[in-house]
């Protein structure tokens, strides 16, 4: 800074703001040397000590600032993972897109960005179609060209990417302060929809957070019209007829104004450039070092340390460039403050809502972040899905068609058992038994309603979740008890034809059936317990994205594998006895059917089950396709095979029977008519 006389020495440069500016000062202050202070940009070309030796930065840089950015794009109520970046090919534009690709990883982030071209005003909309193909919803701006806003507004709107369900952030000079304060747009107009419940990243100072505790604030309030005069009387041109566009403060103005931003910051500057040169002057008056070299001056700055206006002053160790926990950051939130009535033109409010002082943000009590619907709730989902492979409404309907159809089997054969249950051939069959099939085959067909929905048909995800984890236990259960319920009928047979004593009840074949399902049950329940099937929608290509929702466990061998050996074990001992009674005669054993019904199961599963897995990833549709009908056989197969014959063959009988009857009825008729006929000859003829 200089005062009033012209012969004193120069102590330091604070400023100037621009990145371009302060590194063409730096080679009058390297030349002079002179310390220079760049309070007012982040800039990474700045951070580079042995570039611009005579340069110290009492403010963050550009690292920092886009890593505490995307510390807020992952706090809790945001967490937007998948992020579209538009940026120039200037320095600016350059060090934001470099410096998400070295955080992406460790926070998580999904990338896609294109650059804007400033000779090419075409590349504003190429750039958007380009990061609009991988369907990303949280758009960032990056960009020190005002200009570009507009243009990316309207590109932006043409592909409709700006309404309730994107969310638009800006990095700090893609929209400075000023800039902000003189936009008017139409209203509905693409940039207004754009700014409309958009974020802006700042580097903000202490007094704009809390103004009336803080002490800078304070100070600055206390200023009265003496300490103004004082003012205006080193400024070079307060008194410049010829200049009235210099700004000249008046009465009050300490009372009526704000400070402007970063001028805690130039405080600080001040303040730091005084504390080291007064410590470059006192080694000198000791002995310790020369009286004005710059590198002896640039050191102590970076070895200060003090509490400032704009918080902790603190460099880091071996960096020209202040610590992070000094810097305050800050998310404003852009939203309409009016129309103007002269132009009818829309004008802008900013509201910080957030700020992050080196420990996390945290959200300022009594505001709240303002989408562009108005609401707090962030627009959903993160990304647009290109295809999310849900089940189409033919093959929904087809799974629970053939659902409908083999719980009707199942329900019409068990009432005609029940209708007939005192006919002899119903009675041979053991219903108790055939009523079992039948209830294993309704609760087997009833599993494919838990397979034949998902979100495109209103289920949300912790109901597709219930529903895989009924699945297994309607499927598995349904299965068994069918072939539980022959194994024990055939066992009832067998014990009959082969002992002496010529009654067997049903409680003492049950042990097999009880066990078997007891244990399905019991596996069941632990793998419901400790690990159940959720509904899962997993990404299948990134670009464009594609999904696919199904059911998924994530240990789920401990469990299957147990449930495949009961249903191997029930199939086996049901093969095994049915052989053993394939002598007994039909009416009591129908082993014959019972190997038919076996030896479908038995294709399904070597060639149904392969085809599923080998399409359960491919097509929604077509995995559906194939295990609605899969369980469609196994259901409907044991019924028909067992039931069905006993129903034809009862209405064989009942018409065998009824021929018979219309014959002797025919004959009675005939000797009626004529009874001559069957009376013996005279002993004349």
């Amino acid at each position: 800074m200089t005062t009033s006389s012209r012969s004193t020495p120069v102590c330091a440069v604070i400023g100037p703001e621009s990145p371009e500016s302060i590194l063409a000062t730096s080679l009058i202050t390297e030349r002079l040397n002179i310390l220079q202070l760049a309070y007012g940009t982040i800039d990474e070309r700045i951070s580079d000590i042995n570039t611009v030796m005579s340069v110290a930065r009492p403010t963050t840089e550009m690292h920092m600032f886009i890593e505490s950015a995307m510390q807020y794009i992952q706090h809790p109520g945001k967490q937007r993972n998948y992020i579209s970046l538009i940026h120039d090919l200037m320095q600016y534009g350059e060090q934001v897109e470099h410096t998400i690709f070295e955080i992406e990883e460790t926070y998580g982030l999904k990338l896609s960005h294109h650059h804007i071209r400033h000779e090419d005003p075409e590349s504003v909309l190429d750039a958007i179609r380009f990061v609009a193909a991988d369907g990303y919803r949280t758009f960032i701006i990056a960009t020190d060209q005002t200009a570009f806003l507009d243009s990316i507004a309207k590109a932006s709107d043409e592909l409709g990417l700006i309404n309730e369900g994107y969310f638009w952030a800006i990095i700090d000079l893609s929209l400075p302060w000023a800039h902000l304060k003189s936009i008017q747009n139409e209203v509905d107009s693409s940039l207004d929809k754009l700014l409309r419940g958009a974020a802006v990243f700042r580097v903000i100072e202490p007094f704009q957070v809390e103004s009336e505790k803080d002490i800078f604030m304070k100070s600055w309030r206390s200023q009265d019209d003496d300490f103004m005069n004082r003012v205006n009387a080193i400024h070079p041109f307060a008194n410049d007829q010829n200049r009235p566009e210099h700004f000249v403060a008046k009465s009050g103005f300490f009372q009526a104004n704000d400070p402007s931003p970063k001028s805690s910051l130039i405080y600080d500057s001040v303040m730091l450039a005084g504390i080291s040169a007064c410590r470059v002057h006192n080694d000198f008056l000791f002995g310790k070092g020369a009286l004005n070299t710059r590198q002896r001056h640039v050191m102590e700055v970076l070895e200060t340390e003090f509490e400032g206006a704009s918080g902790k002053v603190k460099f880091e160790e071996g960096e020209n460039s202040r610590l992070y926990e000094g810097i305050v950051f800050g998310v404003y939130n852009i939203w309409p403050g009016g129309v103007n009535d002269t132009s009818g033109k829309v004008w802008y409010e900013q509201t910080l809502t957030s700020i992050n002082n080196g420990n996390g943000w945290e959200d300022i009590e009594g505001t709240q972040f303002k989408f562009f619907n108005g609401q707090p709730d962030q627009p959903m989902p993160l990304r647009t899905v290109f295809e999310n492979n849900y089940l189409s409404i033919a093959m929904h309907n087809f799974g629970l068609v053939m659902m409908s159809l083999a719980v009707f089997i199942a329900i019409a054969s068990a009432l005609w058992i029940w209708v007939q249950r005192k006919k002899s051939i119903v009675r041979a069959a053991q219903p108790v038994f055939l009523y079992c099939i039948c209830f294993g085959s309704a609760m087997l067909a009833t599993s494919i309603i838990f397979i034949s929905f998902d979100e495109s048909y209103g289920w949300s995800e912790d109901h597709l979740s219930m529903a895989c984890t009924a699945f297994p236990w309607f499927f598995v259960i349904g299965y068994l008890i069918q072939y539980c319920a022959i194994f024990c009928k055939f066992q009832r047979i067998h014990k009959l034809f082969s002992m002496v004593r010529q009654k067997v009840t049903i409680t003492q074949v049950l042990l097999p059936f009880i066990v078997i399902i007891t244990l399905s049950i019991v596996v069941l329940i632990i793998w419901t317990v400790i690990d159940p099937p959720v509904w899962q929608r997993e990404i299948i290509t990134e670009a464009p994205l594609e999904t696919y929702g199904k059911c998924n466990s994530s240990n789920i061998t401990p469990f299957i594998v147990p449930l495949c050996i009961l249903i191997a074990v029930a199939t086996a001992s049901t093969m095994f006895i049915a052989w053993k009674v394939k002598d007994i005669q039909s009416e009591f054993s129908e082993w014959n059917w019972v190997f038919y019904g076996i030896f479908i199961h038995l294709q399904m599963f070597a060639i149904g089950i392969p085809l599923f897995i080998i399409l359960t990833d491919v097509s929604r549709s077509a995995s559906h396709l194939i295990s609605s009908f899969l369980i469609f056989i196994f259901s409907v197969t044991l019924v028909v095979l067992i039931i069905w014959p006993k129903v034809f063959l009862f209405i064989q009988q009942k018409r065998g029977a009824s021929m018979r009857l219309r014959g002797i009825v025919n004959i009675n008729s005939s000797c009626t008519r004529h009874p001559m006929a069957l009376t013996s000859p005279s002993p004349q003829q």
